[in-house]
Formats: structure tokens, C-alpha cells, sequence
């Protein structure tokens, strides 16, 4: 008996050494919005912070861009990310993946965006913020600002999150 004691006594000693992970419990957290802008707050070369404005569902075709945001929280496991943008006529007019591997056993919170061009180009809107370059959505062969109405965004989590966020376009 006394042995057996002092072997869990043991392990318990060794799992607080070397730190072992506990077992993933949180469920993952999913915020989505479609903003009229956003600011990027840089704390060091690999962490920064976004802060959507003015966010809402219904936009003017004639903003130079708009902000597709999503906070995820809580993620304390390796996830997927999917979203489809869709236009007005249920097209898939964009797409965007993005895979992370999570280090430690810690929860942390991912702030993704992507900025989809309204009645801008992807080179004016950068000169204007530097911080979305490489983060402008490609837009097709007809501008954005002729193709009013209701759009919807699909937002796929692997595992386990799925969700629609629908705005609209006006002239």
C-alpha cells in the first residue's frame, strides 16, 4: 500500500516538473463581423491586435473597402479555418484558409482579417494602410461596388464551428 502511495506520489511530481498538458476542454469561441474599417495595433514584431469600426450589415457601395474580421477565442488546439464569401447571386466570389498548430498548453485568441475592396483598388488601399498588404481579397472581373445587395459570408471551424454572416451591399 505504502508503495503504491509513493508511486503516485512520484508521478504526480513528475507531471508538475515537466509540465504536462492538460487535456484540451475549452470549446472554441467565433466572433464575425463586416466592418468599415480597422486598426491594427502592433505590440512587437509577431503580435499585434485589430480593432474593427464602425462594423454593422449594411454598407455603401461607394466605401473604399470593407473589413471581413473574425476573433477566435479560447482555441487551446490545433484548428482549420474555411470561409466563402458569396455575392449577391450565391456565387462563391472569394475563399480563405488558414491552419494553426497551437504550442502549449495554453488558450489563445486569433484575430483574422481579410480586407475586400469595394470602390478602391487593392493598390490604393494599401498606400493608404500598409498594415493590409497582403490581406486584400482579389476581386473579380466586375467591381464589387456594381454588385449590390446581400452577401454572405460561411465560416467553417475544424472542429466543430460553422456559421453564416450576411450583409448588404447599397448603392
Amino acid at each position: 500500500m505504502r508503495g503504491a502511495r509513493l508511486l503516485a506520489a512520484s508521478l504526480f511530481i513528475v507531471a508538475l516538473v515537466f509540465g504536462l498538458a492538460p487535456a484540451s476542454t475549452a470549446e472554441i469561441k467565433l466572433n464575425l463581423m463586416v466592418c468599415r474599417d480597422a486598426q491594427v495595433i502592433r505590440y512587437g514584431v509577431n503580435d499585434s491586435r485589430v480593432n474593427p469600426i464602425g462594423c454593422g450589415r449594411q454598407f455603401s457601395a461607394s466605401l473604399p473597402y470593407l473589413v471581413l474580421y473574425l476573433q477566435l477565442g479560447d482555441v487551446d488546439q490545433d484548428f482549420s479555418l474555411t470561409w466563402e464569401l458569396l455575392d449577391p447571386s450565391n456565387e462563391v466570389y472569394a475563399r480563405y484558409r488558414y491552419r494553426s498548430e497551437v504550442v502549449g498548453a495554453y488558450a489563445w485568441t486569433y484575430h483574422l482579417m481579410q480586407i475586400l475592396p469595394v470602390s478602391s483598388t487593392e493598390k490604393e488601399i494599401v498606400e493608404r494602410n500598409p498594415e493590409f498588404r497582403g490581406r486584400v481579397v482579389e476581386v473579380g472581373a466586375t467591381p464589387i461596388s456594381q454588385k449590390t445587395g446581400q452577401w454572405t459570408l460561411q465560416v467553417k471551424v475544424i472542429p466543430g464551428l460553422s456559421t453564416l454572416y450576411r450583409f448588404t451591399l447599397v448603392p
